[in-house]
């Protein structure tokens, strides 16, 4: 979720999901996304959302949406995506020797029930979501970015790309302070 946030937005926002009761058969990470994505865009923090996650199984070549522990022990494919309306934003998986055709086609599947759960937050917001607030930008401002590139020289902004350099560097750095 955190791409979604504006990248000049300073103020601290932290998302925190406690189970109280779980389905033993269900794990909560999935319903925990899609908390904070429905928390988030209710709220007032500017937030380029929504966002919704889904796991995808696979037993016997059939895709399984949100499969439950039971079917995750047998099935040759733990995938969970989450995405926007527009893309797909994380992708964890595991797998025994799906096709690469097949991976795809359950990435699309995910992408497809998240499109869903994106409608159905859309809805929520309509109907009890605030409007985001303005916030002062704590960008560098372009001119104070070109002064600071006329002062400094090119190889000093640079990483250095010997490992060696960047650990002696790192070593004075620690003996100086």
């Amino acid at each position: 979720m955190r791409p979604l946030f504006p990248k000049d937005y300073r103020n601290d926002v932290t998302l925190n999901n406690m189970v109280m009761s779980v389905d033993p058969e269900c794990n909560p990470e999935v319903v925990a996304m899609l908390g904070s994505s429905i928390a988030t865009c209710v709220s007032d923090i500017p937030f380029d959302g929504p966002c919704a996650a889904t796991q995808i199984g696979m037993i016997n070549g059939e895709f399984i949406v949100n499969p439950t522990l039971a079917q995750k022990t047998i099935s040759d494919l733990q995938l969970t995506v989450a995405s926007t309306r527009d893309k797909v934003i994380m992708i964890e998986a595991g797998a025994n020797e799906v096709p690469e055709a097949k991976m795809i086609d359950a990435i699309f599947k995910a992408h497809e029930v998240n499109q869903e759960i994106i409608a159905f937050i859309d809805t929520i917001v309509a109907e009890c979501g605030k409007e985001k607030h303005a916030y002062e930008s704590c960008a560098v401002p372009e001119e104070l970015f070109t002064a600071i590139k006329e002062i400094v020289p090119p190889a000093e902004t640079e990483i250095p790309l010997n490992t060696t350099l960047a650990t002696d560097a790192m070593s004075m750095a620690i003996q100086i302070t």
